[in-house]
Parts: structure tokens; C-alpha cells; sequence
């Protein structure tokens, strides 16, 4: 529910009209994979003294790429977007690298 409420001020976000798709006001791009995540920090609204972080997916497998992205190249997510280095907010895509059917890795694409 909070999520909810953040969702459309985030600078990557995920869109629910029509097919649900993650939006970047970045690079003005649709994701619309059921492996696509993302993550992002943004000042908490609520509180000027904190951030939020959030971790979403279209799916759960773009949820669990933006958690293994997050676990496993904390220096690449943390980094800034690459359209806009002073923002912290990226997509990622993940991949079932053993083919058992479950996502194992992450690419962030920016």
C-alpha cells in the first residue's frame, strides 16, 4: 500500500494502466518483461530525514532480479542511473542461468 501511494513519483516506476509495464522517466522506456525489476531510493516524503528504498517487479521474477541485482552488485545499483548520475534509480532484467526455471541473475540496463 505504501508502494502504491509512492509509486508514480518515483523516477522508475511500475505502470498499471493497461499491461503492467516498469516506466523509466529517464530514458523515457517501457520494460514489459515478466523479468524486469527495479530498485530505488528516494527521500521519504513522510519523514525529509529518510530515504526509501524500493524493490519491485512486474512479476515476482522481476522482484527477485531487483533483490539478486541488490545482493550481488550493490556498487553498480547504488551507483546512479546512467541517464542521470544523481538519480539512484535502476532497471534490471533477470536471468535463469542453470535452466531450472528460476531467476539466479541480474543485469542492470541502467
Amino acid at each position: 500500500m505504501i508502494t502504491n501511494r509512492l509509486n508514480r513519483k518515483l523516477p522508475v516506476f511500475v505502470d498499471m494502466k493497461g499491461e503492467v509495464r516498469i516506466f523509466s522517466s529517464l530514458s523515457r522506456k517501457y520494460y514489459g518483461e515478466d523479468s524486469h525489476g527495479m530498485i530505488a531510493s528516494v527521500q521519504n516524503p513522510w519523514d525529509r530525514q529518510a530515504r526509501i528504498l524500493v524493490i519491485a517487479g512486474k512479476r515476482f521474477q522481476g522482484t527477485r532480479a531487483a533483490i539478486i541485482a541488490l545482493i550481488t552488485k550493490p556498487e553498480r545499483v547504488f551507483s546512479g542511473n546512467r541517464h542521470d548520475r544523481s538519480v539512484m534509480a535502476k532497471v534490471v532484467r533477470g536471468y535463469d542461468m542453470d535452466g531450472d526455471g528460476i531467476i539466479d541473475n541480474a543485469e542492470v540496463l541502467e
